[in-house]
């Protein structure tokens, strides 16, 4: 289930292209790393301001003649998990923060023992030289590791709808890759003062879980999306 473009299904095919990107990267193992998370989650992100997807998404879309950053300036309230990158089990870089999001003011739920906001999961990632800067950002549901999918959990999906609602942000869709049980909906994005960006919207029925993710790329990215771009 934690390979989210794992469906067998035939229409899964058609992104198999771009799956590399579109998983979601593990990170390696680290000492600790879940007892951190849990020190984090409990006093500190409940307590961060929560923001808006997609004000998020302007935030993080680079400052005209610029690119991504693996410390970026933000308004957005961030716990970040590392100073600096680290290396995935599949070799690339990653740097990852903790952040309560909204979906035009709802928020996904863990319901273990106790209700409360599961968080969702940033990543900045790059499969290229770590000098060149991180080359997508993924955004997803639920804490690293964990995810957000199953019966403890609700409010886990969104829509494209909801990650363009901010009035600040003019979405064009480019394609659409996949079928009604697991899609790509590829976006290229404009936001006054920003470098036009492509925003990767994604879902997937596999084995009976519904799951859904965003990323961020460069523009320069879309022919790895969009087979007629």
């Amino acid at each position: 289930m934690r390979d989210r473009l794992g469906a067998s299904r035939l229409g899964s095919l058609l992104i198999l292209m771009v799956a590399l990107l579109s998983a979601p990267a593990q990170a390696a193992p680290s000492h600790g790393l879940k007892d951190h998370i849990a020190r984090l989650q409990k006093p500190l992100l409940t307590h961060q301001p929560a923001v808006e997807m997609s004000d998020l998404i302007v935030d993080l879309m680079p400052k005209s003649g610029t690119r991504f950053d693996w410390e970026p300036e933000l308004k957005s309230s961030l716990i970040w998990l590392s100073d600096k990158p680290g290396r995935t089990q599949q070799g690339d870089f990653m740097r990852q923060a903790l952040a309560r999001i909204h979906t035009q003011g709802t928020a996904p739920v863990a319901l273990r023992r106790r209700r409360r906001e599961a968080g969702w999961t940033l990543k900045l990632m790059t499969d290229q030289p770590l000098s060149l800067g991180a080359r997508w950002i993924e955004i997803s549901p639920g804490m690293p590791g964990k995810g957000c999918f199953g019966i403890f959990y609700s409010g886990c999906l969104f829509t494209a709808e909801q990650v363009f609602a901010s009035a600040d942000l003019k979405p064009r869709l480019q394609c659409r890759v996949g079928d009604m049980f697991s899609f790509n909906q590829i976006y290229r994005v404009s936001s006054p003062g920003r470098t036009d960006v492509l925003v990767v919207y994604s879902y997937t029925n596999a084995d009976e879980d519904e799951l859904s993710w965003v990323q961020i790329h460069k523009v320069s990215d879309l022919k790895l999306f969009c087979k007629n771009s």
